[in-house]
C-alpha cells in the first residue's frame, strides 16, 4: 500500500481499509472454492520503494521488478499494489494474465472509490486476470447486472463471476496446475481479523468448518470454532476420525520422478510441507531434469498448455523475444528490451 505522511492512527485506518477490501475479495471468490488469505501487508509511509507512475503498465512492471528483488518478502502466492495515484485514462487496475504462482503473479490497483467493496471488486478483477480470466463478452452469462470481469467500471459493485470467468478459471487450474494454490497458509501468519464460520482456521480458533448450516465435520463445533469433546483435530492429512495419526504414516504420496513422499510427525494434524527431488535429478526416462519439483520438457509443456495434438514450434519461434518489439520482449521501460541468450 502506498500512502505518504501517515500517523499511527492513519496507519490503523489503512490497515482496516485493506482488511475490508480483502474480505470482499474473499467473499467474491468463495463460490469458486477459493480462499483469499492476507499473509502480508506493507505500508510505505516515508517514500515509495519504486517509481509509481501514472501509466499503469509502467507501475505494474516496476512493482513486479521490485517485488521480485526483495530477499525478505513474506511467502505469498500473489501480490497487489494499492495506490492513491490516478492512473492515466479510465484505467483503475492492471495485472498480468494467467501468471498466478509465477514471478509475474502481480497486479496494481488504484484506490479509486471511498467504498472499500468497490476497490475490492477491482482487486478481484485484477486477481482474476492473474488466474487466467479475460474480460466478459456479450456471450457470457452474468447472474447480475454486471460481473467481476466486466471490461468497464459500473456504479453497481459487481459481486459475482460470469459463466465465462468460471470456465476460464477451471481451464487455468486444469492446464497450468498452479501448485502454490494447493498449500494451505499457516493460520498464524494471516493478518486479517479471525471470523468464525468462514471455513478457514485462523488465530484463536481450534477449527472452522463454516457456518452452522454448512458444517458437516463432527470434530468441530461450528458455533464456537472449537474442537468437539474428545477430538484432537478436525482437519488435515494427518487427522483421522478426529485423532492425529501415528508418526511415519504417509500423508502425501510421491507424484512423479521429481517429487518425494511426506510422512506425519505424530504431533500435527497437517502434512509437512511438500518437498521435491534435488534440482538436476534426471526425470521421465532421463528426457529431462528436475527443477523446483517439475520435470520441464518443451513438448510436454506445449501439450499441457494447449491440449493434445500440440507440436513443438521451430527453433525460430524461441528466438522471437530477442527482437525487442512491442510483441516480443523481456522487459519494458521507455522502450522494449529484448531477451538475452542464456
Amino acid at each position: 500500500v502506498r500512502k505518504k505522511g501517515l500517523t499511527e492512527s492513519d496507519i490503523n485506518e489503512v490497515r482496516k481499509r485493506i482488511f475490508e477490501i480483502v474480505n470482499f475479495v474473499n467473499i467474491v471468490y468463495k463460490p469458486l472454492n477459493t480462499f483469499i488469505a492476507l499473509t502480508g501487508l506493507e505500508i510505505w509511509t516515508d517514500q515509495d520503494k519504486m517509481n509509481v507512475a501514472t501509466p499503469a503498465g509502467t507501475t505494474l512492471d516496476n512493482f513486479n521488478t521490485w517485488k521480485n528483488s526483495q530477499q525478505d518478502v513474506k511467502r505469498h502466492d500473489n501480490a497487489q499494489l494499492v495506490t492513491g495515484i490516478d492512473f492515466d485514462g479510465p484505467t483503475v487496475g492492471l495485472a498480468f494474465i494467467g501468471t498466478f504462482c509465477s514471478s509475474l503473479s502481480t497486479g496494481v490497483i488504484q484506490d479509486h472509490n471511498p467504498r472499500a467493496p468497490a476497490v475490492g471488486a477491482t482487486m478481484s478483477h485484477e486477481m482474476g486476470h492473474n488466474l487466467g480470466m479475460n474480460h466478459d463478452t456479450s456471450s457470457c452469462v452474468c447472474p447480475d447486472s454486471t460481473c467481476i470481469m466486466a471490461a468497464a467500471l459500473s456504479y453497481t459493485i459487481p459481486q459475482k463471476f460470469s459463466s465465462c470467468s468460471v470456465d476460464q478459471y477451471n481451464q487455468f487450474l486444469n492446464s497450468r496446475n498452479p501448485e502454490c494454490m494447493l498449500n494451505t497458509p499457516d493460520y498464524t501468519k494471516i493478518l486479517s481479523p479471525p471470523v468464525c464460520g468462514n471455513g478457514f482456521q485462523e488465530t484463536g480458533e481450534e477449527c472452522d468448518c463454516g457456518t452452522v448450516e454448512d458444517c458437516k465435520n463432527p470434530c468441530c463445533n461450528a458455533t464456537t470454532c472449537t474442537l468437539s469433546k474428545g477430538s484432537d483435530c478436525a482437519v488435515g492429512d494427518c487427522c483421522y476420525n478426529c485423532k492425529i495419526v501415528p508418526r511415519n504414516t504417509e500423508c502425501r504420496k510421491k507424484r512423479d520422478d521429481c517429487d518425494l513422499p511426506e510422512y506425519c510427525d505424530g504431533k500435527s494434524a497437517g502434512c509437512p510441507e511438500d518437498v521435491f527431488a534435488v534440482n538436476g535429478h534426471p526425470c521421465q526416462d532421463e528426457k529431462g531434469y528436475c527443477y523446483n519439483g517439475q520435470c520441464p520438457q518443451r513438448e510436454n509443456q506445449c501439450v499441457k498448455m494447449w491440449g493434445p495434438g500440440t507440436v513443438l514450434g521451430t527453433q525460430n519461434c524461441f528466438n522471437q523475444n530477442s527482437r525487442g518489439t512491442y510483441y516480443a520482449y523481456c522487459k519494458r521501460t521507455d522502450k522494449y528490451i529484448p531477451c538475452q541468450k542464456q
